[in-house]
């Protein structure tokens, strides 16, 4: 195994399942595991469903403004979490800061998933939306079924 990425920590399994895949199989897997991660943490209605949609078309190339437009997307969301964090000295009992994070975690998925062809990326949208979803189990079998683009 060659690939170094925070996902080995949680999945290695996945890097491993990664490493089989076309580059155009990581990109379709990547993308629909960073659209179920948006779905399932409700970050489309702040993301936009259709903008998102189409960014993670597996035959399309996301331009270097579309890029940053969803980085920008993350340091706002990543920055609600953090406002949220502070007002509450830290705490999140009504999971506030929790939601936005998730958001976050799902746009970052998104933004890598982009680029999924290479494994480092796949590697990192899968390990976003793990971190948005907090569903492994789901994640694993999305991947699966999503074998053939």
């Amino acid at each position: 195994m060659s690939t170094s990425s925070r996902l080995n920590t949680i999945a290695l399994d996945l890097v491993e399942f990664g490493e089989t895949l076309s580059a155009k199989q990581r990109k379709a897997i990547a993308c629909r595991v960073a659209e179920w991660a948006c779905r399932t943490v409700t970050a489309l209605t702040f993301l936009g469903e259709d903008r998102i949609r189409l960014l993670l078309d597996i035959d399309r190339s996301a331009t270097q403004d579309e890029h940053q437009r969803i980085a920008d997307d993350i340091s706002d969301l990543d920055d609600k979490y953090f406002t949220a964090v502070e007002k509450n000295d830290g705490l999140d009992n009504v999971g506030n800061a929790m939601l936005w994070f998730c958001k976050a975690r799902a746009a970052a998925s998104v933004l890598y998933a982009l680029d999924a062809s290479t494994m480092q990326n796949f590697c990192e949208a899968l390990y976003e939306a793990q971190a948005a979803t907090n569903d492994l189990s789901g994640l694993k079998a999305l991947c699966k079924q999503t074998r053939n683009p």
